[in-house]
């Protein structure tokens, strides 16, 4: 299975090999948090073939006012 993240390089902190950080505002401030998005395979041509495919797992991630993380 891969697992694509999407977000705004303008909310990067740190990018290191293995790890990003990101500037999220509160939910209550109508952020754009992360979006996380499954398919099958384990290549980068698995993940161009099926990324236009409906069924796929899609979730965004959102921040609460105290710190909480959400997916929806």
């Amino acid at each position: 299975m891969l697992l694509a993240i999407n977000y705004n390089e303008a909310d990067v902190i740190k990018k290191e090999k293995g790890q990003i950080v990101l500037k999220l505002k509160y939910y209550a401030e109508f952020s754009n948090g992360p979006w996380l998005t499954t398919v099958k395979g384990a290549t980068k041509q698995d993940f161009l073939v099926d990324i236009d495919k409906p069924g796929l797992s899609g979730k965004r991630v959102t921040v609460g006012q105290r710190g909480g993380i959400s997916l929806f």
